[in-house]
């Protein structure tokens, strides 16, 4: 039509004819056009986003192990609309534990509404913080992307301790929700388990008032003493027991809230380990079963102290290990 219109301008002109419009007809034909052109656009539009919900419906009810990441990504935004399904969860648990949640993943993730989400939602907001603390601050940029109506979330830092072994803070606010204070022997580290320990604090609606952050102790722990004797095994799973080449370091835990270290037991242990001027925590694993059933044992040590747990997924065996240590040294406080 606008050909049209464009060719009767011109051929009037050539003839040296009236012109065939007058300008309110031109502005109200152009007008027209590019109503037209939208509806034509929108429908267009309306026409591929059915057509990719039909396929989304139809991959979801097949083997969600088998769908490439792109495809699983369009039925996770399309399920979590809706409350959970059992087979999303699991498939969801499976893909965290094997590395293969993307950032765009977890921002959808997050934002699904229903309570059914909220297990699924902190599993992999805890899994992902222990083994890939640097994907924080991605997820809450492309959440950002997607959300430009709502305010940033802001991030406050302290730092503490001598210029040469520094030890800094940070705290993530979140929709409105402040997260806790977490602390580590670099500013970066410090924001990203921040970013994190923010996301989780608004799914479970828990606010973190405190304007300062809970220092940890930084006086050297003491010469190493005789080991205490070892706790009863709790459980075939998970199991302590005193180092077998290293007599136990007494570590100093003065102040230290066992709350709080349960929340982030790795991280709590690295800064434990630097406060006490004692080597990192190292994990050994030992997988054993079937491929189709493998299970992971997880072995923590520092300062002579060690803890043993078995998951079926390596993070998860991380965890309880890290988790069974901080138990323990708090029994022996």
């Amino acid at each position: 039509m606008a050909d049209l219109i464009n060719q009767r301008i011109i051929l009037a002109h050539l003839d040296h004819s009236p012109t065939p419009y007058t300008p309110d007809q031109l502005a109200a034909l152009g007008t027209d056009l590019n109503r037209r052109t939208r509806q034509a656009r929108e429908a267009k539009k309306n026409h591929f986003k059915h057509a990719d919900h039909r396929i989304v419906t139809q991959e979801a009810a097949h083997d969600l192990t088998a769908l490439d990441g792109r495809t699983f990504h369009k039925v996770l935004k399309t399920a979590a609309t809706a409350p959970l399904r059992d087979e999303i969860a699991a498939e969801l648990a499976r893909r965290v534990d094997a590395d293969l949640l993307t950032t765009p993943d977890v921002a959808i993730l997050i934002d699904a509404a229903d309570p059914t989400w909220r297990p699924i939602q902190l599993r992999v907001l805890d899994t992902l913080t222990d083994t890939h603390p640097e994907m924080g601050p991605s997820v809450v940029s492309v959440w950002r992307q997607t959300h430009p109506d709502q305010p940033p979330t802001d991030v406050e830092t302290r730092r503490n301790g001598a210029a040469h072994n520094p030890l800094f803070a940070a705290r993530a606010t979140h929709l409105g929700i402040r997260g806790p204070w977490t602390t580590a022997a670099a500013k970066k580290p410090a924001e990203q388990a921040a970013l994190w320990a923010a996301l989780r604090a608004q799914l479970t609606g828990t606010d973190h008032p405190d304007t300062e952050p809970d220092w940890p102790i930084t006086e050297p722990s003491p010469q190493p003493t005789t080991p205490p004797p070892a706790p009863e095994d709790s459980g075939p799973a998970r199991s302590v027991e005193p180092h077998r080449k290293t007599t136990p370091v007494e570590l100093n835990l003065d102040g230290a809230k066992k709350s709080k270290a349960l929340s982030n037991p790795t991280a709590w242990l690295m800064s434990l380990a630097q406060n006490n001027n004692q080597a990192p925590p190292e994990w050994e694993f030992r997988t054993d079963g079937p491929a189709h059933a493998l299970r992971f044992t997880a072995t923590v040590s520092l300062a002579g102290h060690t803890a043993t747990a078995t998951n079926t997924a390596k993070t998860a065996a991380k965890t309880a290990s890290a988790t069974a240590l901080v138990e323990a040294l708090f029994a022996r406080q």
